[in-house]
């Protein structure tokens, strides 16, 4: 069983409900709370907030394919920590924390630490199952999935305390009170069956694509690709790195040639 909650403003408010709630909910219990050094920065940024609220924040480093260490994570588990927040899949390289691993090990050394999951960049990549992954709350943005900007949901599993950020009319169930936008949640459930549909074909196709690439961008002199490039990674992300070229000046580039001309954009 789970308490869904819809409607979330993309990752920004699904990761603020569940950090900040979870925090104020459990305060009493303790105020230790472990993360990466690579989240993103709706995660980043709410740890900075409980900080000036008094909160613990352990960061956890990361090797050189960006990943954590699962006994690391373990050792810094504590009898006060109330909070673990990792991201499934890192946005910049692709990088795939070892989720599973990561959740046996907070809920050994301590069943009560709260495990959420900010899977983003996951959702409908990856294989994800809650409950034998330890998870008990998982954030999912729609327009990752081809759904409707703005939308996402917040998964949280039954029984789980955890306090609302925004308040009202106590709308779903009192965890995020305002009038629902019900266009938004049936275009986001079409997205949520298709994304899983015929799933491990369409990820196969992707790392067909993504070893297609790596292999072509790799013999040009002066390129580099960050991150491991086996099938460890995300099939959907890769991150290249070009001798002397700032990655915003080829960011700018690519779209330079990448983008209609006017003439084109005028007879579309």
């Amino acid at each position: 069983r789970s308490r869904g909650l819809g409607d979330v403003y993309k990752r920004q408010e699904s990761n603020n409900t569940a950090i900040i709630g979870a925090a104020m909910a459990n305060k009493r219990a303790g105020r230790h709370i472990i993360t990466s050094s690579v989240e993103h920065a709706s995660v980043l940024s709410e740890m900075q907030f409980l900080e000036e609220q008094g909160f613990e924040i352990t960061y956890l480093p990361v090797n050189h394919d960006g990943v954590i260490s699962v006994e690391e994570l373990k050792n810094a588990v504590r009898e006060d920590t109330i909070l673990v927040s990792l991201m499934h899949v890192n946005n910049e390289i692709g990088a795939v924390m070892p989720i599973e691993e990561a959740g046996a090990a907070i809920k050994e050394k301590n069943p009560a630490t709260l495990f959420h999951v900010d899977a983003i960049q996951s959702y409908g990549k990856l294989e994800i199952r809650p409950k034998r992954m330890n998870i008990d709350m998982l954030s999912v943005s729609g327009h990752k999935i081809h759904g409707p900007k703005g939308s996402g949901f917040l998964y949280i599993k039954d029984k789980t305390k955890i306090k609302p950020i925004i308040y009202g009319g106590g709308q779903q169930k009192g965890m995020r009170s305002g009038t629902e936008n019900v266009p938004a949640y049936a275009g986001l459930g079409v997205a949520a069956e298709e994304i899983y549909t015929d799933f491990d074909k369409k990820i196969a196709h992707m790392y067909e694509l993504r070893d297609h690439f790596i292999e072509s961008v790799q013999r040009i002199d002066g390129v580099s690709v960050n991150g491991r490039t086996d099938h460890t990674n995300a099939p959907h992300v890769v991150s290249v790195s070009v001798d002397g070229v700032r990655a915003e000046v080829m960011h700018h580039t690519c779209l330079l040639y990448t983008s209609p001309s006017p003439r084109d954009r005028t007879r579309s």
